[in-house]
């Protein structure tokens, strides 16, 4: 019988064995992760794939608007009539009204009297001031008597140089005061004037507070005025014009008005002047044209529709509004190019007409816009067109 004796590695075979065991391990563990990795980016690609397919076989069906010129298209916008002089008239003199003598609607001629206004308070001021001018000029008389009588007794040495020169000084200061009271007198009878209440130019009365027995005292502009004078042989319209429309309109430009009152009646006018600035507000320019009212037809205050003739900026075109989407990368509208592929553009607008809208920049009369784009449209995404509109909202007739 042969003993067998347990074999006793030595610690160098031991750590190789480690190590070999090790490298299985990592070796094993870097081809179950690698395995993974490609099994996750096999069925990545195959998803891609298969939205790709599906976004192939899925077009939408659109409907496309071809922009037509806008050519000279009439801009109508609101303007408020106004008169050409418009003056209030407020009392300069504290009173009672005496009477009234117009009422609205009455045509006054320049200087024409309005109303009268009693001045008890006045009246009395200027009669204590005529009678100070007459003590004043009494006194500046005697005074200049005086000092002629000693100038003569000068001649004859028997006053002094002194004397004289103080009765002559006196002569002139009293004469200085009485020409004062005279002013003054002049002053009072001037305000007095203004108790009767006169038109500054022909035309017609607009608004009337004057009422009998009431007071009225000489005051601001914050005050009601006693009446207003209104001119309107002629008239200004004053109208708000976008600031992409403002360089097209001259001082020749003319423009055709439309009253609530007066259906059917046009009346001409021509653009005057214009600001020189732009209300930051609103984004608008104010404008004022001229037109002759011989007929009083049109009334200061009124509100008219105001057509100007001018013509489009080279390039504009007319889209239906339901084209446009607005988000945060601005107004666009997506467009068909020649392989059926949405892009989507970046437009500038001009005029917004309602249903249809002016696009400055951005499209030409050849583009194919898409009306109604989906939210799901994204650049590059092949779409089939159904049906084509015209920028008014119309199909074409088919035979």
């Amino acid at each position: 019988m042969s003993d067998h004796l347990p074999v006793h590695r030595s610690s160098p075979e031991k750590a190789t064995l480690r190590r070999t065991s090790s490298l299985w391990l990592w070796g094993a563990a870097t081809i179950m992760v690698v395995a993974a990795g490609w099994g996750i980016l096999a069925r990545r690609h195959a998803v891609e794939r298969l939205v790709t397919a599906r976004k192939a076989e899925v077009v939408a069906n659109v409907d496309v608007v071809r922009p037509v010129d806008a050519g000279d298209a009439p801009l109508t916008l609101p303007g408020r009539i106004e008169a050409w002089d418009t003056a209030p008239i407020y009392p300069r003199v504290d009173g009672y009204i005496r009477r009234w003598l117009v009422d609205i609607g009455d045509h006054v001629r320049a200087g024409q009297v309005l109303a009268e206004i009693d001045t008890p308070e006045l009246d009395q001021q200027i009669a204590q001031s005529r009678a100070e001018a007459v003590t004043a000029n009494a006194d500046a008389n005697l005074a200049r008597t005086t000092a002629d009588r000693w100038t003569a007794i000068l001649r004859k040495d028997a006053v002094s140089r002194q004397e004289v020169d103080e009765k002559v000084s006196d002569a002139v200061a009293k004469r200085a005061a009485a020409d004062a009271k005279s002013a003054a007198v002049r002053r009072l009878e001037a305000t007095k004037g203004f108790a009767l209440l006169r038109a500054p130019f022909d035309g017609a009365i607009t608004t009337r507070a004057a009422q009998t027995g009431a007071l009225v005292v000489a005051g601001t502009t914050a005050t009601t005025p006693i009446f207003t004078v209104a001119d309107d042989h002629r008239v200004r319209i004053h109208v708000r014009v976008p600031q992409t429309m403002v360089d097209r309109m001259g001082a020749t430009t003319h423009a055709h008005l439309t009253l609530p009152e007066f259906p059917g009646r046009v009346f001409d006018a021509t653009v005057a002047r214009r600001a020189g600035a732009v209300d930051p507000g609103a984004g608008t320019t104010l404008i004022e044209l001229q037109t002759d009212n011989p007929e009083h037809r049109m009334r200061p205050g009124g509100y008219a529709q105001v057509t100007f003739d001018v013509a489009a900026a080279p390039g504009t075109v007319r889209i239906p509004s339901t084209a446009l989407v607005l988000g945060q990368d601005g107004t666009r509208v997506a467009v068909v190019d020649s392989d059926r592929h949405v892009r989507w553009r970046t437009v500038m607008i001009g005029r917004d007409l309602g249903a249809i809208v002016e696009v400055t920049h951005g499209l030409s009369g050849t583009d194919e816009v898409i009306d109604a784009p989906p939210d799901v449209l994204d650049d590059g995404d092949a779409v089939r067109i159904v049906d084509t509109i015209r920028s008014s909202g119309q199909r074409p007739s088919r035979s």
